[in-house]
């Protein structure tokens, strides 16, 4: 029985850790908070924010703050958004030191609810979303750092040869959905996919 067939496949984004990466710190600041790199903020948290380098020369298509959570996206990887959705108030470029790329924080998106999230903290299951009502094919999931997008952006990713991406499906249903699938015990098969310098596709298999 292949339960994907009634639900739809959605994408967590994110990036791999590399000695090659470039990570970056606010530079009169210690580590950014959660709330100040929350992609639903509804203002430009790090807009006043000068950044400098610690680790790493590569300038990838997904870069990170060192030593914590936050991710930050290339101009490359943006234009690749902005052909599924309006961009022009969802992301500010950051300023980094001695960088020439330019990066972008992203901000204001939508979110949907976890649907397993407290299942999720004690046995590890696929990740169930709430997306039914979504129309937007990059949004968050609530109260956490998780970047949903839609199998069309993560074909176009692919296409456009994006770096440094790390792509885990997730699944959209309603908690009574999630409460019949957990019932039978059986749960769809998580497939993790890489962009091609990483060279990694793998498949996770879930039961109870």
């Amino acid at each position: 029985m292949n339960i994907k067939n009634n639900m739809k496949t959605y994408y967590k984004l994110s990036h791999h850790f590399k000695n090659s990466l470039l990570e970056i710190k606010a530079e009169k600041e210690d580590i950014l908070s959660w709330e100040e790199l929350d992609y639903r903020n509804k203002k430009k948290c790090l807009e006043s924010v000068t950044f400098k380098v610690i680790s790493g020369k590569k300038s990838y298509d997904i870069i990170r703050q060192h030593g914590s959570i936050g991710e930050f996206f290339s101009q490359r990887i943006i234009d690749v958004f902005s052909k599924f959705i309006d961009m022009s108030d969802k992301c500010y470029p950051i300023k980094i030191k001695g960088v020439d790329m330019t990066y972008y924080a992203i901000f204001n998106l939508s979110e949907v609810p976890y649907v397993n999230r407290d299942e999720n903290k004690y046995i590890e299951e696929p990740t169930f979303i709430d997306a039914h009502d979504m129309i937007d094919q990059l949004f968050v999931i609530n109260d956490t750092l998780h970047f949903i997008i839609t199998e069309e952006i993560k074909d176009a990713l692919f296409d456009n040869k994006i770096t440094n991406i790390s792509l885990e499906e997730c699944f959209s249903c309603s908690r009574d959905g999630y409460e019949r699938i957990k019932k039978t015990g059986i749960w769809p098969e998580v497939h993790s996919f890489a962009d091609r310098q990483n060279n990694r596709i793998t498949t996770e298999y879930y039961r109870l």
